[in-house]
């Protein structure tokens, strides 16, 4: 199901705006399309949400669609909408303009920083070769710990966490009790899949230099936790889901 949110703001209108090919169109869609198109938005938008018009545009085989007081626009196909600024391939729900700007937005793996990362292996095995992601985590981010417990879950995998405090000075405490712990590996995982905080090691001596962990997101455009990096080095934003992660990760291996 697509969900609408109350607020939607549609980059296309913008574009509207500004192109001189695209023009609305006063030319009404048939009755067939008409019903066609309500039919399937209805359908992808579930209970709550009614079709109220159809308007076809002057842009070729693109329609206006109102849905309660907002507007989307798709394809007479209805395969592809623009909702929210992004273009949404309908059918597996794929967001183009996402992946696209994920591409745009790829890096060198291997360019990494890995001696200031916290390692953690998952489930190896002796069959499988290893595979190996990055990620980007605030200790106080509920997101991340919903990602971790999805990790902990994946055969055979290397998880370079990059401690990125940016939810405030609690988070700067948590990760540097955590990143001068005996075991920062052991530390990280016990705090983010069982809860457990780490000890306060103000009386130890230990170099954390907050700005340094700071730099390496920021110099990544990093915003917001988690933010996971694939081996090849494409940028994917948020918790994703463990079967998509899976995904991802058997195509990187070839399924091995």
């Amino acid at each position: 199901m697509v969900m609408l949110s109350p607020a939607t703001k549609f980059l296309v209108i913008a574009f509207m705006a500004v192109h001189p090919l695209f023009v609305w169109g006063n030319d009404q869609a048939s009755h067939k399309q008409v019903e066609e198109i309500r039919t399937a938005v209805e359908r992808l938008f579930g209970n709550g949400y009614m079709v109220k018009s159809v308007k076809k545009t002057d842009l070729e085989y693109m329609f206006e669609v109102r849905i309660n007081n907002e507007l989307v626009y798709v394809n007479r196909e209805v395969t592809h909408m623009f909702i929210e600024g992004q273009l949404i391939q309908l059918s597996d729900g794929k967001n183009l303009t996402e992946e696209r700007k994920n591409e745009i937005l790829s890096i060198n793996f291997r360019d990494l920083p890995f001696q200031q990362a916290v390692v953690s292996d998952f489930n190896n095995s002796d069959q499988g070769a290893v595979r190996e992601i990055a990620v980007f985590e605030d200790p106080n981010c509920g997101y991340c710990r919903k990602f971790r417990r999805s990790l902990s879950k994946i055969e055979n995998l290397r998880v370079y966490t990059f401690l990125y405090p940016i939810l405030g000075d609690s988070s700067v405490t948590i990760s540097k009790n955590v990143w001068c712990s005996a075991n920062p590996s052991q530390t990280w995982d016990e705090l983010m899949l069982n809860d457990v905080e780490p000890s306060d090691i103000d009386a130890i001596p230990c170099k954390f230099n907050l700005e340094s962990f700071l730099a390496i997101g920021k110099n990544l455009g990093i915003q917001a936790t988690p933010t996971i990096f694939l081996s090849t080095g494409e940028r994917l934003r948020g918790a994703v889901s463990e079967e998509r992660l899976r995904e991802k990760l058997d195509l990187i291996s070839g399924g091995k």
